[in-house]
């Protein structure tokens, strides 16, 4: 998991993850626990919204293909990230 060389906490020991790490998280999740798809899809399109040249749309779609970090859970939502309104 890539890191942005920002760190927090007290004493600034704790690293701080790159946003593409957030989204793909969420897709490893979906892979483990087909049960929390609503939320994970949900919180994946709040960050894409509220963050939207934060990861470039050719990734996203390369994190999402099937057999990746969301394995085969998806299927064709993955198109509805960006269009989320």
């Amino acid at each position: 998991m890539a890191t942005t060389g920002q760190k927090t906490g007290r004493h600034d020991e704790i690293p701080v993850i790159d946003f593409e790490a957030l989204p793909a998280m969420k897709l490893h999740a979906l892979k483990d626990d087909k049960d929390r798809k609503g939320k994970d899809i949900l919180d994946i399109r709040f960050l894409l919204t509220e963050n939207p040249n934060a990861i470039n749309e050719e990734h996203l779609r390369a994190l999402c293909e099937p057999g990746r970090l969301a394995g085969n859970q998806l299927g064709n939502e993955s198109e509805g990230f960006r269009n989320f309104g």
